[in-house]
């Protein structure tokens, strides 16, 4: 089977992550280009079913990545979408051991994820089915609600350190259009934005536009 990668992040400028869809997460050094397998273990059978792997997040320690699904497989996402299947999960997996624990389960289509830009100790993972971010605590695996009601399928979820890049799908009949949102960390409390009723439960202040 072709592989097809996704998620992918360079650290030091001289390494890069990605995750392969079908086959798993890979490191490749862009000096030697040298590339290993670092999940699914290659002489070891996995626990877990691998049928969809997504976006990362590389952390001094840790890998995070996403599970879209346990049951579906890339080419058949549209059946996700309509079986509202809520069997995704985020891998943690220890770049020294490889050794690796589910940090979050039962996540519905998890894709897009980033480290929290206010608490580096939490992930932001966007749910494409539910059209909402989670923020996920990096040792207990404890969820909240960040930000809810998102018009669209949210996708990609990047941060450059002030701002989050968060793109959205929105379907229609024989066209795909997108859109994008920034958001800024500004202060404490929750509000409801305008009328398109952008809910937000963490207890960040966000301002959302287009562009």
């Amino acid at each position: 089977m072709c592989g097809r990668p996704l998620g992918l992040e360079i650290v030091n400028n001289r390494t890069l992550f990605f995750v392969d869809s079908y086959h798993g997460l890979f490191e490749h050094d862009l000096a030697t280009n040298k590339q290993s397998l670092l999940f699914p273990k290659p002489d070891e059978k996995p626990k877990h079913s691998i049928k969809f792997l997504n976006s990362l997040q590389v952390d001094d320690q840790f890998i995070y990545f996403t599970h879209s699904s346990s049951i579906y497989q890339r080419e058949e996402f549209t059946k996700s979408f309509l079986d509202a299947d809520c069997t995704g999960r985020i891998v943690k997996l220890d770049r020294k051991s490889l050794e690796y624990t589910i940090l979050a389960s039962e996540l519905c289509f998890p894709n897009g994820l980033s480290t929290d830009n206010v608490d580096k100790n939490f992930l932001l993972v966007n749910e494409i089915v539910t059209a909402r971010t989670l923020r996920v605590n990096k040792v207990s695996g404890e969820s909240t609600v960040f930000a809810d009601g998102l018009p669209g399928f949210p996708d990609n979820l990047r941060s450059d350190g002030k701002f989050y890049g968060l793109q959205c799908k929105i379907f229609r009949i024989r066209t795909l259009s997108l859109i994008s949102f920034q958001a800024k960390a500004t202060g404490s409390g929750s509000r409801v934005l305008d009328s398109h009723s952008y809910r937000l439960s963490s207890t960040k202040d966000l301002s959302f536009g287009c562009w």
